[in-house]
């Protein structure tokens, strides 16, 4: 895997955990919707320190950008991790799919390593 496709993969798991930690809403209850928004807010202010996301809420929505996937909701801030989910799988599935199309100089595959590239890499990194 690449780098950005393992830190993904990271990150899908980082925040489908703290979706799935958000109280739950009870139709009827009122204080439940404030509590899963301050919920989701909290989250969203940990994933800015831990992972520098950014996000914002403003009368049209929540936006939340990480990782350079950019996503939105409407409907509240944890909708947009939702939905930042979604747009997260999708780059994922993109990013692997380009990495199979890769065929090195020496005619290997990815996620096969070739010894030389590996071998000319090292090289390289060498003073």
């Amino acid at each position: 895997m690449t780098p950005d496709i393992d830190k993904l993969h990271r990150l899908v798991d980082l925040v489908g955990a703290k979706l799935n930690a958000l109280p739950a809403i009870k139709v009827g209850v009122l204080d439940s919707y404030q509590r899963h928004r301050q919920a989701s807010e909290t989250a969203l202010n940990e994933l800015a320190a831990s992972e520098g996301a950014r996000w914002r809420s403003q009368g049209n929505g929540t936006t939340l950008r990480l990782a350079g996937v950019v996503s939105g909701s409407t409907m509240g801030s944890a909708m947009a991790m939702q939905n930042w989910l979604i747009a997260a799988n999708l780059r994922i599935t993109k990013l692997e799919a380009e990495a199979r199309a890769h065929v090195c100089e020496h005619g290997i595959r990815w996620p096969w390593a070739c010894e030389e590239c590996d071998r000319a890499a090292l090289m390289e990194d060498r003073p």
